[in-house]
């Protein structure tokens, strides 16, 4: 790894990478794949979390996650070649912000990894994007993993999203992991997708359901919040007042 750092921020250095319709050459030069970074691993880094190193595939995901729901919520992301050969990590450093990974992961209290020249550092996915296509990633830093936060046990996760027929993005997506205790809400954390010029975490919403007791009137009074600190985009989709009554 630091050796594809040194070369990728050496200042006279000069990245040039042309299209192949075969999978293990770029610009027409072999690339020998590490396994291990293209394929991925989960390892714990506390009792209720995980660290996502390599940055997999989603259908790798998929086919690794044992939290209820996920791999299902992955199943609605673009289409099956897309999934097969796109990464989590390239979803979270695109930024688009129609792409439902980024909302999953804002769901799971995610953090990204970010590692340079002058090290590694943590940055919570909770203020890690800034705008479309804009993230805090500096010029000479590369994602290397995903973290996940800690999740109470018997808490439950749910993507729904409105899609764009034609590319499966998201023109509204909202990811949740929600915890109960003793009949009332104790855990909220949720991220929206398509609703605004980056993915977040709804956190007027969280807080009202938080306490409640999940019937349906306390989640609808909760999810009239989500526009509460948000500017809602408009495009050629929906303009911003309709997407904030979808996502609702």
């Amino acid at each position: 790894m630091s050796h594809a750092l040194d070369a990728l921020f050496r200042p006279a250095s000069v990245a040039i990478i042309g299209a192949s319709s075969d999978p293990t050459r770029i610009g027409g030069r072999p690339v020998a794949f590490s396994k291990r970074a293209f394929r991925g691993a989960i390892v714990p880094i506390n009792p209720k979390g995980g660290e996502i190193q390599g940055l997999p595939a989603y259908a790798s995901i998929a086919a690794a996650t044992t939290f209820p729901g996920v791999a299902a919520a992955i199943d609605h992301i673009a289409d099956v070649q897309v999934r097969n050969r796109g990464t989590i990590g390239g979803s979270i450093a695109h930024a688009d912000p129609g792409a439902d990974f980024p909302a999953i992961a804002l769901a799971f209290e995610g953090s990204a990894v970010l590692r340079g020249p002058g090290g590694e550092r943590v940055v919570p996915l909770d203020g890690f994007f800034e705008g479309p296509f804009q993230t805090a990633i500096r010029p000479d830093e590369i994602l290397v993993a995903v973290r996940r936060g800690p999740v109470p046990d018997g808490a439950n996760f749910a993507y729904m999203k409105l899609p764009q027929p034609a590319s499966g993005y998201a023109i509204v997506g909202v990811a949740a992991v929600i915890g109960t205790s003793n009949g009332t809400i104790s855990h909220a954390a949720i991220g929206v997708t398509g609703l605004h010029e980056h993915p977040f975490r709804a956190e007027d919403v969280e807080k009202a359901l938080i306490g409640s007791d999940g019937s349906d009137a306390a989640i609808e009074a909760a999810a009239a919040h989500v526009d509460d600190d948000v500017e809602p985009s408009s495009d050629i989709h929906a303009d911003g007042e309709r997407s904030v009554l979808r996502t609702a």
